[in-house]
């Protein structure tokens, strides 16, 4: 069971990473769509979902999660952004509005999740919500994990004599 939430959460992330939005983009690659469904068929066996409420759910999902995956790259690419601007130096009001960037990006990440929390509680009975909830939160634990691993490390950062648990700093780059 741990497996295969852990290969459906790395599909399933990359899956969301590699999409951006549906009106905007061309359509996702074969491939990409596949991991969606993965991701679709393993929801609903965990939720215990029929056909009817399952099609419904993810009608209402998809769009939201294509739009919590854009702002993702946003992110990652305004956090490479300030990580520049602070190693160069450069002006505060430069780096504030960088910040400031990354906050009301993460806010709008956290509204998008409130807003599929509420449309899936809107579905789903107690139990599949409650379900629902435990499932996103492995999901995206399994994806972090997955990634880290794929970068050559695990989340605790790599083991390089400095001491268990310690990584680069923050501001170093990911790809040095």
């Amino acid at each position: 069971m741990k497996k295969s939430i852990l290969k459906i959460a790395i599909l399933g992330f990359f899956a969301l990473i590699s999409s951006m939005s549906v009106f905007a983009q061309p359509p996702m690659p074969p491939r990409a769509e596949r991991l969606l469904e993965i991701k679709k068929e393993r929801m609903t066996d965990v939720l215990d979902l029929d056909d009817d409420k399952a099609e419904k759910l993810f009608a209402k999902l998809e769009p939201i999660e294509m739009k919590m995956a854009e702002k993702m790259q946003e992110l990652m690419k305004s956090f490479k952004s300030l990580r520049k601007a602070v190693k160069k130096n450069d002006k505060d009001a430069d780096i504030k509005a960088k910040t400031d960037k990354i906050i009301k990006i993460q806010e709008e990440m956290f509204a998008l999740n409130t807003e599929k929390q509420k449309i899936a509680k809107s579905i789903l009975n107690d139990v599949e919500f409650a379900k629902f909830l435990l499932f996103e939160a492995v999901f995206q634990e399994k994806a972090k994990e997955a990634i880290m691993k794929h970068r050559g490390g695990d989340d605790r950062g790599p083991r390089d004599g400095r001491g268990q648990g310690r990584g680069k700093f923050p501001l170093d780059d990911p790809e040095d």
